[in-house]
This record gives C-alpha cells, structure tokens and sequence, in this order.
C-alpha cells in the first residue's frame, strides 16, 4: 500500500521452495494469496535449482543442505512449476504482461555466460520478460551468493556480458506487451495440501511440458470470483486469457464454491480433467452438498493418470504446436502481439539434436528471429494445411529460435521441395536464395597442429608461476601442470588450407570448449561463441588458400576461486578441446 501510495510498484518474489509456497509454518501458505499484492509476477532461483548443464555434471558441495535444497524432496518443482506460478500470477491474478526473475544467485563463480544463456532460454520458454540478475557486488571476492559479473574488473568474462545481455533484452523485448497464447488451466491445490491431499502438481506441470502443451495455474480463489473469471460458451475466461480445459492434480478436497464453479463450467461445454481421484470432499465438511455435485460432473468429464493425460488433450485448437515425435526436452511459448503470433522454441537437452516437423497452430509468413545477433530471415521451407503452418526445424544442444508469424496472407508463396533433399537441410544462401548445403567429405578433415600462442588475464594472481610451453595442444588445461588454477584467456592457433572456394562454404567446428570462443580469420574476429553448438562459417571475403586461423578461448572464475560455500571442488574443463573439424559443404541453389 505504501508503495502504490508513492507512485511505485510493488515487486519481487516469496520464498517458493520445498513447496513453501503453500506450507504453513516456514512459507507464506499459498503463492497466489500472496503474490496477488504485488504489480508483477516474479520468482527467483538460486543453488543450481534449475536443471541445467552443471547440475547435470556430478560435482561435489562443501555444504550438503544446498543439495537437498534443490533435489529433495521435490526435484520436479523447480524445473517444471516455479516460473509458471509467477507468470500465472502475472497474467491472471494482478493483469501483468511483466513476468520477474532473480536469476544465477549462488551458483556459485564457476556460472559462465554459457550456462547463463541456457538458463535464458528456459525463463524465455516460461514466459519471463523482466531479469535482475544477482549480483554486481562492489566487493572481490564477495562470497556472498557468488556470481558476481564485473567483480571490479577481475571476470575474464565481462568484456562478452554485454552480448549475452543483448540477446536477454531481445528476448524479453519480444514477450513484453504481448498476449499470452494457452488454452489449459491447471488448478493450484494449496487448499487441498492443507486438508491433506497428495500433492500431483509438480507431476501434471512436467507431463505437459514433456509433451509440449502450455498452461497456467489458476487459484480457487480466482475461479470462484464471478466478476473476475467469467464462464462462457465452454470458456474460462479471466482477463486475456481464455481456457478450454481445467485439470485437476490429484484433488480429493476441494472448496465447495470452486467445485461449483466447475461444474458450471464443465454444462457450459468446457473440458474437466481429474487425475487420478474425482473431488470427494469439501474443505468445510460439507461433504453432502459435494457428492451430489460430482456425481453429476463425471457424466461429463474425464479421469486419468499421469501417463495418460498428454491424450486427453488432442481436442483441434487446445494446443498451440504438435510434434510428429516425442521429444521431452522440446520446449516452447505461444505470444501474440498485434498482428504477429510469436513462438519461441528450445532444445533443453544437453546432448540430443531436435528433428522434427513441428505444426503450429497458425498461418502467415514464417520468419525466423535470431536474438543472439539480431537476424532475421524468412523461413526456407514450410507448408499451411488447413489453416495451420508445418516446419522442419533442427535444433542442436543449446539452440533456440524465435518463430514469428504475420498473420497476412497477401505475401505467401508457394514452394515444392525437390523430393532429393532433405527439407532439414534447406537454407538461405547470402542472396537470399533457396539453397541446399551438401558435406563435402573429400574437402572436410580435422584440424591439428594447433599451439597455445599466448595467454591473459585480468585476474593478475592466477598467471603467477604459469608457464606457456606446458600447455601442449588441445585439452583441458586444468589438467597441465600449473594449470588448474587459471582465470583466464588462452589463445590457440593453427593453419588451414582451402582448395576450392567457389560453391563451397567452409564451417569451422570447434568441438567441446570451455567456454567461450573467440575466432580470428587471417586477423578478422568473428563473432563471439557463448555457448554449444561451436560452430561458424568462415567468411568466403577473408578466406585464402592458406589461413590463420586463432582462436581465444575464455574460462570463468571458478577456476581460481576455490572457497565460499558455492564451488565445485574441480573447476569445469576449460579450453580447446576440440577435435576441431573443417567442414565444407557444397552448396547448391535450389
């Protein structure tokens, strides 16, 4: 009241974990009781909660409460159901478009821009446009709830901290002032927990995601407001939002007016889903009014497990995007703003590519937005059928696209994709042509003889002793002696020739780095690799027949911070590692 009172606006977030968001006791009782005061929706996670990369890599704490405080006892919560609370109160409880992250807290000074650009587009799939990242603390070392980016200078990574920011501002930039696209409403149980139930939301929100069907959360507190969440023709319908189909997670104890609601919903021709149990009990005891109720809701909805609720839910227009196969670290978002349906897609799989042909619930123009560099270019291949759009997409480890559609149809030209190409393999060539790349095995090969040329730091005490001549070749240089404690920059450096130039596009893979690459062409940088796939074209102007090729390669701190709480006892694999592929591809103009 105060803040509102003084022309501010209230944000943050509460205290969500181990199901504090609706324990009595040590959390706030329920999420959306609390969060409802608030101007926008938020949520944080700290201590590698989140499933990503390192979390994936076994390593050891110094301190043993912070892994069960993210693994036990529900390590399906902070994947899976923490973002879509707070943008679920965004959208729904207090008419947001701002969904707030605390983000990369105490993970500690080994986090690097490339696990921050994974955790990035897993809050963008979530909905989130509104990062605070924590922290820019002026003290070094700070060991309180460590990274911090700029740590006076001493970050090897901060010169790059500016890429990895522009493309979060680009991404949030697109989900801001936008319409959230999801016709599923997932119905928060706290009041249920309280009563006694077993607790199934963390287990529907994960079997909707694997199969990529979007939600919210909605409360029984805002289902039971008639002049908030309207009911219409088979709709729920609560500000932008409107829902086909309500689940419910395992409740057998449910608030009497919200089961009513319900049921009036369910005669107005919308969809109810029990999972496991119809309700049974009224959280009042007014056990007599419910059973009358529900007998006559099950003539008209439908029970199911876990395993079985991905079916119940293949009703034509109730989900935004259909795979062709089961992929479950596949995830998306659904925007609208103005004329533009906006689709954000992410491979969260660490080691498996996604190839598939995805239809999208829409139709228009297809164009893929790129906002790591800003790019954007119409898609190569695609096919409407009955009102809806059909892609191939191939997404490596790390990769995520921007799909977005203009609605016009005034622009769209028709294509047959020559039945001897792969449509995956389709492309754009620099004319803006249809062009097909094909792997030139004769011209392809790995490259070498490369040598450590030299090496920097901003971080003057980890150089201390460090000898040039024993980092030999590729590796890990943690593993060369004197090594394991460099914070820093080494730079690698090798020849490569070329035979042929004319129709051959020349791709330089870098393998496995740790963690950020920094190619130089005969003395022209490129742009800079946060992240998997490392991968890059050569640039057909600067190539010669004989080319240096450099590359800089940039680690994090963990390295040389060894102490505080929030570190691996081994740092992360830092280096070139390679093998490093020359790949050539000819390329044919379709």
């Amino acid at each position: 009241s105060w803040c509102h009172e003084n022309g501010l606006q209230f944000i943050g977030h509460i205290v969500e974990d181990n199901q504090a968001h609706m324990h009595h006791g040590y959390g706030p009782g329920h999420f959306f009781r609390t969060t409802r005061h608030f101007d926008t929706g938020g949520y944080d996670f700290v201590l590698r909660q989140v499933d990503s990369e390192q979390k994936q890599n076994p390593y050891e704490e110094h301190y043993p409460q912070f892994k069960h405080y993210r693994q036990q006892p529900y390590p399906d919560f902070f994947h899976f159901t923490l973002a879509k609370l707070a943008q679920s109160a965004a959208h729904l409880e207090v008419q947001s478009d701002i969904v707030m992250c605390e983000n990369f807290g105490a993970y500690g000074w080994d986090l690097g821009l490339r696990e921050m650009k994974w955790l990035t587009d897993w809050q963008t799939a979530r909905g989130t446009n509104w990062y605070v990242p924590h922290a820019f603390s002026p003290l070094f070392p700070d060991a309180d709830c460590p990274p911090h980016f700029f740590a006076g200078g001493k970050n090897p990574q901060w010169p790059f901290f500016r890429q990895w920011a522009d493309y979060a501002n680009r991404s949030c930039m697109l989900l801001r002032e936008s319409e959230h696209i999801s016709r599923i409403a997932v119905m928060y149980p706290a009041e249920s927990h309280w009563s006694g139930d077993a607790v199934l939301l963390d287990e529907v929100t994960k079997s909707l995601m694997q199969h990529q069907i979007d939600f919210h959360i909605l409360s029984f507190d805002l289902l039971q407001d008639e002049e908030r969440c309207l009911i219409r023709s088979g709709l729920l319908e609560i500000g932008d939002e409107s829902f086909q189909a309500v689940i419910l997670p395992g409740i057998e104890t449910i608030p009497l007016g919200a089961l009513i609601r319900l049921h009036e919903f369910s005669l107005s021709g919308g969809e109810v889903i029990a999972i496991d149990v119809m309700p049974k009990f009224d959280c009042s005891g007014h056990h007599h009014e419910i059973i009358k109720i529900v007998e006559s809701l099950k003539e008209r909805s439908i029970t199911t497990t876990i395993s079985g609720l991905p079916a119940c839910l293949e009703r034509d227009g109730i989900r935004s995007i259909v795979t062709k196969q089961h992929f479950p670290d596949l995830r998306f978002g659904h925007f609208r703003k103005g004329e533009l349906d906006i689709f954000f897609l992410n491979n969260e799989n660490k080691l498996e590519v996604f190839e598939d042909f995805i239809t999208f619930n829409t139709q228009g123009i297809p164009e893929f937005w790129e906002p790591m560099g800003g790019y954007i270019s119409e898609a190569p291949v695609y096919d409407i059928q009955e009102g809806k759009t059909i892609i191939p997409l191939r997404l490596k480890p790390f990769q995520s696209v921007f799909i977005v559609f203009s609605r016009s149809d005034s622009n769209l030209q028709t294509f047959t994709v020559p039945s001897e190409f792969n449509p995956f393999d389709i492309a754009r060539d620099s004319n803006g042509s249809l062009a097909v790349n094909v792997y030139d095995e004769n011209q392809s090969r790995e490259v070498t003889d490369w040598v450590a040329a030299s090496f920097h730091s901003p971080l003057e005490e980890s150089m201390q002793g460090l000898l040039l001549q024993n980092l030999s070749g590729l590796g890990d240089w943690n593993a060369f002696q004197g090594w394991d404690k460099f914070s820093g920059t080494v730079a690698y450096e090798a020849s490569i020739t070329v035979s042929t130039l004319d129709k051959h596009k020349y791709v330089l893979n870098l393998g496995e780095v740790g963690e950020i690459a920094v190619v130089y062409l005969n003395g022209m940088r490129l742009d800079p690799l946060l992240c998997p796939p490392y991968l890059i074209e050569l640039p057909k102007v600067h190539l010669k027949q004989v080319n240096l090729i450099k590359v800089e390669v940039t680690n994090t701190l963990g390295a040389f911070i060894r102490e505080g709480g929030c570190n691996r006892d081994q740092p992360a694999a830092a280096g070139l590692m390679g093998p490093v592929l020359l790949e050539c591809y000819v390329q044919t103009r379709i």
